[in-house]
């Protein structure tokens, strides 16, 4: 099951009785006033915020960010560290396949849990136009692990 809006997504395995796993993804505006931007002297782009490179833009300031990320299994629930969500800006949650029809929303981010590895993939594509990427977070044996992020064409 998804449920997701403009600011969060749930992806949830399992039924009522037994829940398999939660991810819950949730989102912010992005408050200008909290942090320190830096702008190339000749493009008047944004190049850094708080002294950072960062994702989901094409030069301009961020209207929203990625709050925080949780996983809950049955054994155990993981708020992924500050490090591993910094810099993520325009996150995209879900879309609606075809308005007229009163289909559930389509995520842009995903769970997956290959059985046996002991790891879970949570995936998301963010950003607008030159500003794209994808992150992926990586989660082994209960500890958070990693992040790989990539722009997409």
């Amino acid at each position: 099951m998804k449920r997701c809006t403009d600011d969060f997504a749930h992806l949830e395995a399992g039924d009522i009785v037994s829940l398999d796993h939660l991810v819950s993804i949730d989102a912010v505006p992005f408050d200008t006033a909290r942090h320190s931007l830096a702008y190339d002297s000749q493009t008047n782009a944004l190049r850094l915020i708080d002294d950072k490179p960062f994702w989901g833009t094409d030069g301009g300031i961020p209207k929203r960010r990625i709050q925080s990320v949780s996983y809950m299994h049955v054994k155990y629930m993981l708020v992924l560290p500050d490090s591993a969500i910094a810099g993520l800006y325009e996150p995209r949650f879900c879309y609606k396949a075809n308005p007229k029809r009163k289909r559930p929303t389509t995520a842009y981010c995903k769970v997956f849990r290959p059985e046996g590895t002991g790891r879970v993939y949570i995936y998301m594509q963010n950003g607008e136009g030159a500003g794209r990427y994808e992150v992926t977070w990586v989660i082994q044996d209960g500890e958070y692990y990693a992040r790989v992020l990539d722009a997409l064409p």
